[in-house]
């Protein structure tokens, strides 16, 4: 590892000259350090094992949490600090994870331009800068004197390119400057594995623990890391830390059972005709919800995700969320003024037709939904959207911003006929309204949890 020169009150760490990570990056690379002389670990993961809205329906993902959770204590009891490079994978995850076990962290950056790097170096925006060999001006290395440059080692490392420039410099920094990485998930023939035989090539490298949940295939093809003294192979046949099934479920049972009382006073009877045969309506169609629910932060969400609290995010789980709760919050996703509104599709739910969104890269399938009375909502104050482009946006009043779409060659938004009511909607407020489902089989499984459906397909 790297021989920092440290302030006077701290003792240098250990290391030579070759282990420097500059040996690792090539030439024409400056790192800037300050801190404490800890151990630093860190985390390596080709990514994340699967999507985060799928989180409950694969175990990896929450083996993947709990081993976060384990390794926090475990780093935490030895007094270890944990290297977090912004741009890897599942940087504010750890962050928020690391903040609330309390354990310290030392945040890198790699600095693109010499503007940016000037600027995180002088406003002590991280801990760590790497940056190409900008021509540095002696006035900014005295403003930060907290900062101390490492030795200035030159040459050519195994991972240096034909013109010096690092293909994944945030992984590489990841890779140079841990002490001990633990590798939780490894994609065969991916920037990690050739990372990995880099580093444990080195003389004298530090520790690395692969985690065999998160290795799969590459435990059979990897035998140039695997044979290095310095590499440990952790298994794991159960979870590392409880997972609280029991309160888990208890918790999210009981929170829906709590309010299902109340909500079964204003949900409506599915008999006779549907509503939009006898009166003009509006839906609101609802789908899987990925990251926060409105009105969480992104760490909130992080925290639920790593407790195991977190709820099901499929469409259908969404609308149970709103029909327990009474409340349709309003987002502001998408939308240029950041309003946040509540979205509605004057089309008739029969009508509706699933139509490929290409700026957001999703299909919008009619499933799940709330229909309602449309004077029912113009009275709340919905209006239909207006479309148009810049220069409609630019005569529209700070008022009427809300209800703007604008009419781009890449999507088909004039096809669903939108509404829009700014802020959120009490459903409990509508005199009438009926809950939708996509099959006869979906509308008996809303049923059967008090919630009466009626089905798209009968």
């Amino acid at each position: 590892m790297p021989r920092h020169r440290q302030e006077e009150a701290l003792p240098e760490r250990d290391g030579g000259a070759s282990e420097s990570p500059l040996s690792l990056f090539g030439a024409k690379r400056t790192l800037w350090r300050r801190g404490p002389a800890v151990p630093l670990w860190a985390i390596a993961s080709s990514r994340l094992p699967c999507a985060l809205d799928h989180w409950d329906a694969h175990r990896r993902l929450r083996r993947w949490l709990d081993t976060v959770q384990w390794l926090l204590r475990y780093w935490r009891a030895r007094d270890a600090s944990l290297l977090i490079v912004d741009g890897t994978t599942g940087a504010e995850l750890l962050r928020a994870a690391a903040r609330r076990a309390r354990v310290p962290v030392l945040t890198a950056r790699v600095a693109s331009t010499p503007a940016t790097y000037r600027r995180l170096v002088s406003k002590h925006q991280c801990d760590l800068v790497l940056s190409p060999e900008f021509p540095h001006d002696p006035a900014d290395a005295a403003a930060t004197k907290c900062y101390d440059k490492c030795d200035d080692k030159r040459g050519d490392g195994p991972l240096a390119t034909s013109d010096n420039v690092c293909p994944a410099p945030r992984d590489q920094l990841v890779a140079a400057l841990a002490d001990h990485l633990e590798v939780l998930h490894l994609r065969p023939g991916g920037t990690w594995q050739r990372l990995l035989e880099t580093r444990v090539a080195c003389p004298g490298a530090s520790t690395c623990r692969l985690h065999a949940t998160g290795l799969r295939g590459f435990l059979r093809q990897g035998d140039a890391i695997l044979s290095a003294s310095s590499v440990s192979i952790a298994v794991c046949r159960k979870s590392p830390t409880p997972l609280r099934h029991a309160q888990q479920t208890s918790s999210a049972a009981g929170s829906a059972s709590h309010i299902k009382p109340r909500a079964r006073q204003f949900t409506r009877s599915t008999a006779g005709r549907p509503l939009w045969e006898r009166t003009p309506v509006l839906t609101h169609w609802t789908r899987a919800c990925r990251g926060p629910w409105p009105g969480d932060t992104l760490e909130q969400f992080w925290i639920k995700l790593l407790l195991g609290r977190e709820q099901a995010r499929s469409a259908a789980d969404v609308l149970r969320r709103i029909l327990a709760t009474g409340l349709l919050l309003g987002s502001a996703e998408g939308l240029r003024c950041g309003t946040p509104v509540v979205c509605f599709s004057s089309l008739r739910p029969d009508q509706a037709s699933p139509h490929f969104q290409r700026h957001r890269r999703r299909w919008d399938r009619p499933g799940y939904g709330i229909v309602f009375p449309r004077h029912a909502i113009a009275q709340l104050g919905g209006q239909p959207v207006v479309y148009g482009d810049d220069a409609l946006w630019d005569q529209l009043t700070p008022a009427l911003r809300p209800y703007f779409q604008s009419a781009g060659a890449q999507s088909q938004w004039r096809a669903e006929q939108e509404w829009r009511l700014i802020g959120d909607l009490r459903v409990d407020a509508i005199d009438e309204f009926e809950v939708i489902a996509p099959t006869k089989a979906a509308a008996h499984a809303l049923r059967d949890d008090g919630w009466p459906a009626r089905a798209l397909a009968e």
